[in-house]
Order: C-alpha cells, then structure tokens, then sequence
C-alpha cells in the first residue's frame, strides 16, 4: 500500500505538470491533444488503436509484448523459451522421436529378459 507521502509527492507531480503531458507517457516519445503522437525506439503507432506497440520481427510471431518478445503465435505455432515461435509439427517429430527411441528400448529388453 502506498504511503501518505508518496501519495502526496504524486499530487504535486501530477499539479506540476499540465494535463496532455500526463497523458504523454511511455512508450509515447510525444503526445498532441492529449493523444500519442510518436512512439520511442522499438515500438510503432498502431493506426487502429493509435497506440504504441511493440515492433515485433519474429518469424511467424502473431504479437509482441515487448519489441521482439513475442507472447502469442501464429497457428501452428507455441511460444518457445527464447520468446520466438517455434512449429508444432517439429515438437511432434521430436515427440515421436521418444516414443520410438522408448520402443526401442522396451523391444531390446523383452529380447535381454527372454
């Protein structure tokens, strides 16, 4: 919970400063008629919501949280560990890969134990 002095530093901020510079805040570099006008590096105007978004360049990456980490994919697509997007399909080969390599392995030893 916020003190009473921070609170009361935060009210004198907010008076010191005129309303449209309030608004002005990140990732807004500058604001006109109280609306983002520019956006700081790494980040562009979206012309529908007329907010800043992150930039996002990762391949099949459907939307960005920050510039270049990526939150949500494409279909066909998860977030990997990287932030990046990485296909399904090449999880599942990995994933057969297992249970092939398991089948394997149970194969050999019903052979050792018979």
């Amino acid at each position: 919970m916020p003190s009473l002095r921070s609170l009361a530093v935060l009210l004198v901020l907010l008076t010191l400063h005129s309303v449209s510079a309030f608004y002005c805040i990140f990732p807004c570099q500058t604001c006109k008629d109280e609306q983002c006008a520019t956006c700081v590096t790494g980040y562009h105007m979206d012309n529908d919501t007329k907010h800043c978004v992150p930039d996002c360049h990762l391949t099949s990456c459907r939307s960005c949280g920050a510039p270049n980490i990526c939150i949500l994919c494409e279909v066909g697509y998860y977030v990997n560990a990287e932030a990046g997007c990485t296909s399904k399909v090449s999880e599942a080969s990995s994933t057969t890969q297992w249970i092939v390599l398991v089948a394997a392995v149970i194969t050999a030893l019903s052979a050792y134990v018979a």
